[in-house]
């Protein structure tokens, strides 16, 4: 009789592996993009913020510099795209709460997808996907455990994510929505939370745009 667990539990460790060493290639050899050259060039130099985006991305690359200051290869650079969405993976089996090969095939179907394997570049869209998706595991945390560190968290995670990029206010316009169709006075409650302990980490962007003429807005 064929053991569909350990079928989809060996697709899943094969996923892992075959996909880390594909990205681990590219990686450290697909050329340098303009985008990447100019967030390593210039994240060398530590400010509230830059020219085009919000910081986050320039502060990932100014402490990576600290491992080797002015003489990495780009590839190091790449490696917190390739881990941090590694994570994502690893956390997507985890938290599932499913049958076992359900979550190694569903993880799996991560593993393989464009969006993972094509994430190897250092790019301001990798922390908006990291901290959005830590944000949104929390809120719903949040949600099942009535925990309100929870909610604070999750507010913290989606600073980060605004300080990656301004894509993430379609995740607040997404939660936003949600908390009005429940229409509860504790969620409420809650998401007022979540919003105070996001607002810290904006308004550091607020208070440097508001320096500089609203320059990456």
């Amino acid at each position: 009789m064929v053991d569909i667990k350990s079928n989809y539990s060996r697709l899943f460790w094969i996923s892992i592996t075959c996909s880390l060493i594909l990205k681990f290639f590219l990686a450290y050899f697909f050329p340098l993009t303009g985008d990447e050259a100019y967030f390593i060039t210039s994240g060398k130099f530590f400010d509230l913020g830059y020219y085009e985006h919000p910081p986050l991305i320039w502060w990932i690359i100014y402490i990576s510099s600290f491992f080797g200051r002015y003489t990495f290869h780009f590839f190091y650079y790449r490696l917190f795209s390739i881990f941090t969405t590694l994570l994502i993976g690893y956390l997507i089996f985890i938290l599932l709460k499913t049958e076992e090969e359900k979550r190694y095939l569903i993880s799996s179907f991560f593993l393989l997808s464009p969006v993972y394997l094509l994430s190897f570049l250092i790019t301001n869209d990798i922390p908006l996907l990291f901290f959005t998706f830590l944000s949104g595991i929390f809120f719903y945390k949040g949600i099942k455990e009535e925990r309100k560190i929870d909610f604070i968290i999750s507010g913290t995670f989606f600073g980060l994510a605004f300080l990656s990029k301004y894509l993430s206010i379609l995740y607040l316009i997404g939660v936003f929505v949600y908390v009005t169709l429940r229409n509860e006075k504790k969620l409420w409650k809650n998401f007022f939370v979540f919003f105070a302990f996001s607002l810290p980490l904006i308004f550091i962007n607020l208070y440097w745009n508001y320096t500089h003429c609203w320059i990456n807005v």
